[in-house]
């Protein structure tokens, strides 16, 4: 993976769940890393399935491999700016601990 590519610098949050006042589960996100990531934009579509919108993959992030990243889960997200992006699917590229590829879609 060339470098110049990596020109986005990206924040990496993962879930976790605490006890909240009267003991249920509440949500927090979590940073655990800032990278630099290629986000490239892909075609993407929604659909109404069980009168809920299906968001489908929007957008393939790319960024390299280190023991940070190889913690990632498809419940942790990548956050861009402003811009929250949910993981769909990761790849680990050729199984060589070199670079991963997450496609993923925005949060809207």
């Amino acid at each position: 993976m060339r470098a110049g590519r990596l020109r986005h610098r990206v924040e990496l949050h993962a879930l976790s769940q605490t006890a909240g006042d009267f003991n249920e589960p509440v949500d927090t996100w979590t940073k655990f890393a800032t990278v630099y990531a290629d986000i490239h934009p892909m075609r993407g579509t929604e659909r109404f399935e069980a009168a809920q919108v299906a968001a489908e993959a929007t957008h393939k992030v790319r960024l390299r491999y280190d023991n940070d990243v190889s913690t990632l889960d498809v419940r942790d997200r990548v956050i861009f700016g402003d811009r929250t992006f949910e993981i769909v699917s990761l790849v680990n590229r050729g199984e060589r601990n070199i670079e991963v590829e997450m496609l993923c879609a925005e949060a809207l």
